[in-house]
């Protein structure tokens, strides 16, 4: 075998390894992903529920608020229903 012939021996088996590296990384990726792409959800899971939880909070502040102001309106009105009469 030439020198030249023994260089491009090398060379295919050079491209072949990095073939073979570049394959096996990408399946030790899509392997990693998942558990990566699982805990980015259920992250934002966790914000979600947070966020529906304060919302809910926020809420029920508000309609609190709302009713205390109409029971009070009412009442304003029932005593200015009594004076006028």
């Amino acid at each position: 075998m030439t020198k030249n012939s023994y260089g491009s021996v090398l060379r295919q088996d050079l491209s072949n390894l990095s073939q073979y590296i570049q394959r096996h990384r990408s399946e030790i990726a899509a392997i990693n992903k998942p558990a990566c792409y699982d805990s980015h959800f259920e992250k934002m899971e966790d914000r979600l529920i947070t966020i529906m939880q304060a919302t809910e909070d926020a809420s029920n502040t508000i309609m609190s608020t709302v009713e205390e102001g109409e029971k009070l309106l009412a009442h304003l009105v029932d005593g200015m229903d009594k004076a006028a009469n």
